[in-house]
């Protein structure tokens, strides 16, 4: 009779073990207060206010707010193909073939620079427009295209981050592609 008795305190003890905890109630520690208080709740707040010595504890009972999201950087400027395509067509002494030529060099620099940027992980702009720099020098673009400031293209448009910087090129890769026509 016992060992029945004893079976079922354990089957008992091992279902509420096991069983689903109850819905959780939300905990609140209290600190011990040594002094008589006024205790009032406002708008998910409690305040414990002493007596004697006016020192007021509050526990906020609120979900944690959440940090607002950083402002997004500044998207390049629309108008960015155009104006690199008025800035190739600028440049004096540039027949139709040496621009297209001069153009396809700079494409290919720029897409070689992507690639490097992917390829190697390069997150900071700078390190990238250095890269641009020996592509465009190692295509003989900056050579073709002597006296186009894409730089001066690039600064005007704020770049910060990697990110910015890959939709420039992308806006300045259809500016190329518009002004070799």
């Amino acid at each position: 009779m016992k060992r029945i008795i004893a079976l079922s305190a354990i089957a008992t003890f091992s279902q509420a073990l096991f069983a689903q905890p109850p819905t959780t109630i939300p905990s609140v520690t209290v600190p011990p207060i040594s002094e008589n208080s006024v205790v009032f709740t406002d708008r998910g707040r409690t305040y414990f206010a002493g007596t004697t010595t006016g020192k007021v504890i509050v526990i906020d009972q609120t979900a944690p707010s959440v940090p607002p999201l950083p402002a997004p950087a500044p998207e390049p400027v629309a108008s960015l193909p155009k104006q690199v395509t008025d800035s190739i067509l600028a440049i004096a002494g540039l027949d139709a073939a040496t621009r297209k030529q001069g153009v396809e060099a700079m494409i290919g620099a720029i897409d070689t620079t992507l690639s490097e940027a992917g390829g190697l992980n390069i997150t900071d702009p700078q390190i990238l427009v250095g890269k641009l720099a020996e592509n465009a020098e190692s295509s003989k673009a900056s050579t073709i295209l002597k006296g186009w400031k894409l730089g001066d293209i690039l600064a005007s448009q704020k770049i910060a981050t990697k990110d910015q910087l890959v939709k420039a090129l992308a806006q300045v890769k259809i500016g190329l592609e518009a002004s070799a026509k």
